[in-house]
């Protein structure tokens, strides 16, 4: 248990038919736990792999249980993942998840940068292969601002001219105008977006950068099939190829076709400050 400057941090153990489980809460609100969150947590790691080939430079937003970076980080092309993680209690507590993640703290590929997230990739000078952006829900007051249109603008900024965006969002306590305006606003700045699952609840928004090409079913295949990053979506409980493609809820470009009418988050009108909360 931490009272950080940012927030209060604390790390639950319990264990459930004798496995371990650890849980990792912000200001009272569970935002992880290894195992039960891996389905989403692996596969934001491993799904944007599929599309990008190879993929060798990665930057992720908030650390939590450390999963997501640890399986970005396991794939032996990937040189380096950076993490901005704005509290200082959620990065001393990085140890605890050891056991799960595959020594993530200790992982020397690793670079955990302590800033707001926002300002961490305004200024950071490198193009990367891969983003993923793993934040709290949007009701969290300042991370409906990762949810906006010119944050999606700026991290579009620095992909590499091949490279992806995964973004999480959630389907739980909230509605369909919501998840609307979160889609709507990612479509607006990456017209070429896949929608995949983790948990049922959870969505995965993979958006392709301008210059990426879009993957087509033998290359999903071959790339899943590639050591680390076949043993990242076993982390997930993904088996074989038709237990993952079940996990796609949209392909590539269909969300863009669809034309979702209505208003985007943006920080000049944050619409989805208040629809979320």
């Amino acid at each position: 248990h931490d009272d950080d400057p940012v927030t209060t941090v604390t790390v639950t153990r319990y264990e459930t038919g004798g496995s371990l489980t650890r849980a990792i809460a912000t200001n009272g609100k569970v935002d992880g736990n290894i195992p039960g969150d891996n389905p989403t947590m692996a596969l934001l790691g491993a799904l944007p792999l599929l599309y990008v080939e190879p993929a060798e430079s990665a930057f992720v937003i908030g650390y939590g249980t450390g999963m997501t970076a640890g399986v970005l980080a396991s794939v032996p092309e990937m040189k380096r993942v950076v993490v901005a993680e704005i509290s200082p209690g959620v990065v001393a507590a990085a140890p605890f998840f050891d056991y799960g993640n595959g020594n993530t703290s200790a992982n020397p590929k690793i670079e955990i940068v302590r800033s707001d997230a926002y300002r961490a990739l305004l200024r950071s000078d490198a193009r990367f292969d891969v983003i993923v952006s793993e934040p709290s829900n949007p009701w969290v007051v300042g991370v409906e601002m990762l949810f906006s249109r010119e944050f999606l603008l700026a991290a579009k900024s620095r992909l590499a001219p091949d490279g992806v965006l995964a973004q999480w969002f959630h389907v739980y306590e909230t509605d369909d105008e919501t998840v609307a305006t979160v889609l709507r606003t990612y479509a607006s700045v990456f017209p070429r977006v896949a929608v995949w699952y983790g948990l049922s609840p959870d969505l995965i928004l993979i958006g392709l950068n301008d210059g990426a090409t879009a993957p087509d079913l033998g290359q999903i295949e071959r790339r899943s099939l590639e050591p680390g990053i076949r043993a990242a979506l076993r982390k997930g409980g993904i088996t074989s190829l038709p237990v993952l493609l079940a996990h796609e809820v949209l392909p590539l470009g269909v969300l863009g076709d669809m034309a979702l009418e209505g208003d985007l988050h943006t920080l000049l009108r944050p619409v989805l400050s208040d629809r979320a909360a």
